[in-house]
């Protein structure tokens, strides 16, 4: 019951592609570009975001594992500025997963990842002009970047669908689950990873993921990223 509630990360990603500021009163904005964030799904790929913070909500499912552990959704909402050359655009990227309890390694918690979403935030969905420019920004990005594949990344993707059962997202996302003006993509067969538990109290979470990130988070309450 504890691991449940709403936490806010205090430390960045620390993954390869970080944008380096060349002004040093901005060497602590953590800056990716779109596709380098997303794992190049998310297009134009070359679009730069500015990482604004990190909102993580874990909450129980009803669904449980084989030997009647409780799951937990884990979705990681990154809040990000969008920088186009007409204007920034708030958006977030909600990257969806549950977790659950190892049956054997105390502490620790599976993690699997089963799609994302990216949309414009709610104050640009009220904003006329903001919303014109998220149109114009992302119009035809899907269709011009599978025009500009190579044959390389045309085989890569094709081993992702087969591999991952990956939906890429598109320029017509009109399904009526998914947001206007949001793009969407899915795993059926999504890879499993774990992270340890370190520390949990009524206040603090420190995990380390499978690969040695160190994640500290606050539970509760909005927290600015430090490097």
């Amino acid at each position: 019951a504890l691991f449940a509630g709403d936490y806010y990360t205090l430390t960045a990603p620390n993954f390869p592609g970080r944008i380096q500021s060349a002004s040093e009163d901005q060497q602590d904005l953590v800056q990716y570009t779109l596709g380098r964030i997303s794992f190049n799904i998310f297009q134009p790929s070359k679009l730069v975001c500015t990482l604004r913070s990190v909102r993580n909500p874990v909450k129980p499912r009803a669904e449980q594992t084989k030997d009647g552990k409780t799951t937990f959704s884990y979705h990681l909402l990154l809040d990000i500025t969008i920088h186009t050359p007409d204007g920034d655009l708030p958006a977030t990227m909600i990257n969806e997963a549950h977790c659950y309890e190892h049956s054997d390694v105390n502490n620790r918690l599976m993690v699997t990842f089963t799609g994302g979403t990216l949309m414009p935030a709610d104050e640009l969905v009220n904003d006329t002009a903001k919303l014109k420019l998220w149109e114009t920004a992302f119009q035809g990005a899907y269709k011009k970047a599978d025009e500009e594949r190579s044959y390389l990344g045309w085989i890569l993707r094709y081993f992702l669908k087969i591999l991952l059962g990956l939906t890429m997202p598109s320029d017509n996302n009109n399904s009526e689950d998914i947001l206007k003006n949001s793009f969407h993509f899915s795993m059926k067969r999504s890879p499993t990873g774990y992270m340890d538990v370190l520390y949990l109290d009524e206040d603090l979470r420190i995990t380390r993921g499978n690969r040695g990130t160190i994640v500290v988070a606050e539970r509760s309450s909005p927290a600015v990223l430090e490097q």
